[in-house]
């Protein structure tokens, strides 16, 4: 009996890797009903500015936008989103409408066609000289963590095991994209934004922009970009 493995191997790994094909197929009947009851467009809101993928961060005064919470709107709690919409779909939405629009930690979960359509989208309802802030995962940061050069701790808190991290990056929470600015400032280019700028954490153009959550700071690519002020 010696040298017996008392332990699961598995436990080591997060559960958070875990895939569930019941969960996608979850995911696909929320879509399908929510695009169904309760794709409509965002009540009428004086600042203009929309919160894109909010998740639980919710700013006081602009449109929170996020995915159909259908248990939430069942149980009547007003925790939904204040516009409920799936990305990969054409908003519900008419064209120069936002004066501002703030994405934190959200296209990463789109494919790269799917975030492409979405930010030609944006361009269409975002008003002329408007500004899109953009917060992804950094993959510049993830090879520096990989390769040994200068990052930030929290890499080797979240992951030992240097290999795990770009197992989370590409696979977790639903992840079905990695970008760096490179990329990301073509995908700007491509649907029509000007002044596209890799900023830091709380530093852009636009203040009211700024409400980047810094427990996320170490790990993600800030892009600013405009929408040109001669666009009709």
């Amino acid at each position: 009996m010696s040298n017996e493995i008392t332990t699961n191997p598995l436990s080591m790994y997060s559960n958070a890797y875990k895939y569930s094909i019941f969960d996608s197929l979850v995911f696909e009947i929320r879509s399908f009903l929510g695009r169904k009851l309760l794709d409509r467009y965002p009540e009428e809101n004086a600042s203009r500015y929309l919160n894109l993928g909010c998740g639980s961060m919710r700013l006081v005064g602009w449109i929170n936008a996020d995915f159909f919470d259908l248990i939430d709107l069942l149980k009547k709690n007003n925790k939904q989103p204040d516009w409920m919409l799936d990305l990969r779909y054409p908003l519900n939405c008419p064209s120069n409408y936002w004066k501002g629009v703030y994405c934190e930690h959200t296209l990463e979960h789109l494919s790269p066609n799917q975030q492409l359509k979405l930010i030609q989208e944006l361009y269409r309802v975002m008003i002329p000289g408007s500004t899109i802030r953009i917060i992804v995962p950094d993959l510049e940061k993830y090879v520096n963590y990989y390769t040994g050069k200068k990052s930030d701790n929290n890499f080797s808190i979240n992951w030992p095991n240097k290999a795990e991290s770009f197992w989370s990056l590409t696979q977790n929470w639903g992840h079905a994209s990695v970008w760096d600015y490179k990329l990301m400032k073509k995908s700007l280019e491509t649907a029509g934004f000007i002044k596209i700028k890799k900023v830091n954490f709380m530093v852009g153009r636009n203040r009211k922009l700024q409400n980047d959550s810094k427990n996320r700071e170490w790990e993600s690519l800030y892009v600013e970009a405009d929408k040109p002020t001669n666009e009709i």
